[in-house]
Formats: C-alpha cells, structure tokens, sequence
C-alpha cells in the first residue's frame, strides 16, 4: 500500500483546508490515518502531539482580532478537553463585547457578552476567557451536568476554585442565570479524574446514589486498589474503563481479581452505558441491584 505524501511544510504545524489545498491534499486525503481533525476545518499530521501551544496554533488560524475563545472552547485551550465524547471534533466557542459584530463561520457559537479586560488572558497569544469566567459561562450556559464537568476540570487541575467561583458570582449579580451558580457547585467535586467520571458520578448524583470517589482499598495497611467510586459498606466498586484501560488489561484484571477476593463487586462502566437514556437507566438499575442483593 503506498503511504501517504506528508508535505514538509504541513508536517509539524496545524493548517487549514485551503493551506491543505495549496499542497495538493484533498478532503478525502485529509480523512485518511495520516492527518487528525483539530478543529473544523483545522488539521494536523497524526504524529504531532497535542498540546496547548498546538491548540492556540489551531485557534489562531480561525479567531480574528477582537475575539476571545469562551465557553468549553476555552476551558479547551487552558489544556482541559470538556467536549462531549460524540462531538469528534469540537466546534469552537468564541466571545466578543456588547455591540460588537462577529462574521459567523460553520462550526462556530458566537456569544455576545459583558466581561471585564480582567477575564481576558493571552495563551500562547490566543485571547480567552480566564478558568474561572470560563466556569462562571459554563454554568451559566450549559446543562446541568455538563456544567459540573468544566467545574471538575478546571478545579481539579488547580486553575480555579469552587471558592472563588461563588465569590465571583456574588459580584456578578444581575447576569443571566447567575442563580444556577450555588446549585452547580454544590455538585462539583474537584476528584474526578476525567470527565466521563464526573458524569457517571452526576447520573448516579441525580438517582440519589452517593458513592465514595477515589476510594482506596488496603489490607492491613498494604494498598490493593483506588477505586474510582465506591459504596463502601456493600463493597460495590464502580470502574469507569475509558480508553487507556485497552492497554492495562493484564492489570486491570489482576486488580480485579484481588478485589473479589476481598469481597467486593466491581461493575465495569462504559462509555456506551452512558451514551443513551436507555442506557443510563439500564446502568443505574444494575447498580441498584447489586447493592439491593449485598444489603
């Protein structure tokens, strides 16, 4: 099979579509193995990794002057991926004050909003929305769960704090959906280590299921496990196995295998148990009868 033509040029950097035809690459060639989808219309060769300076790269190409990145985009562009998993490639969220006219593009969400200059930060010089405007916006205007993911995030990685969220929603009285604030952070936890944690610990949340996260199991003092939520008292572990966990199945099995051991029950949750109502539900009465049965 012949291997794709990498142009030197567009080896190491994100370029556009319209830069992507100058070197004679197509979209179907775009779509192959060897280029990754950044941002609509945004591409870069599969072997660069991705990082926050090639994300502001990317932006770059897109955002126009007078713009900011807000929103999940730039909870993006601190380094904190909130997506939600069926969106492929992100769109992108971008900001602009009161009054001001932004050209709409595809992919894009254009917001009009008030915001102190104070709240606007430079990230390898792509204008954003500071972590804690972003999670203010996000509550704001995000569901419910989905808003508690840029919290965990954001919070987890030591950008902001549930502290100063709720103090700077105090000073922003008058705002549209403020009031959401206090009822998000009190469901925020800053232990989920990714966001499709936070959102199997909101589904169990709003069921009125309140495990232990990052539970840590030891015997006699020697450490056997952390789990990522459990209740205790049945010994009912529940494991979110995400896509690093294809390749640590020798030890994840063996963790497991020390866990029954031990008594306890470890139910492997999906990305497709979360994916569809019918799902969630069928998860959550799995769940509620394991613990019905060691009760």
């Amino acid at each position: 099979m012949r291997l794709p033509t990498v142009p030197e040029a567009l080896r190491d950097t994100p370029f556009t579509t319209a830069q992507a035809a100058q070197h004679g690459l197509t979209r179907g060639m775009l779509a192959g193995p060897a280029w990754r989808q950044v941002l609509r219309g945004v591409y870069v060769h599969a072997a660069v990794a991705d990082s926050r300076s090639l994300r502001a790269a990317a932006a770059a190409l897109l955002v126009e002057p007078g713009v900011f990145l807000c929103g999940r985009s730039a909870a993006w562009l601190h380094g904190v991926d909130v997506h939600r998993w069926q969106e492929a490639v992100p769109s992108i969220e971008v900001g602009c004050h009161n009054g001001r006219r932004v050209r709409r593009r595809a992919g894009w969400t254009v917001r009009e909003i008030t915001v102190s200059e104070a709240n606007i930060v430079q990230v390898d010089g792509i204008a954003a929305t500071d972590p804690l405007r972003t999670c203010f916006d996000c509550i704001r205007w995000l569901p419910l769960v989905e808003a508690v993911v840029v919290v965990d995030a954001l919070t987890r990685h030591g950008l902001t704090s549930a502290g100063k969220i709720a103090a700077y929603a105090r000073s922003q009285r008058g705002i549209r959906n403020v009031r959401r604030v206090p009822g998000v952070l009190a469901l925020c936890d800053s232990r989920a280590e990714s966001p499709q944690e936070s959102r199997l610990r909101l589904l169990m949340a709003l069921d009125g299921l309140f495990p232990v996260p990052q539970y840590e199991v030891r015997l006699g003092g020697m450490f056997i496990a952390r789990l990522d939520f459990a209740f205790v008292a049945e010994k009912v572990a529940i494991e979110y196995d995400g896509e690093h966990h294809l390749h640590t199945a020798a030890a994840d099995e063996a963790r497991r295998a020390a866990l029954e051991r031990l008594g306890w029950k470890v139910i492997r949750v999906y990305a497709e148990d979360l994916r569809t109502e019918a799902r969630r539900r069928a998860l959550i009465s799995r769940i509620r009868g394991e613990l019905l049965v060691r009760r």
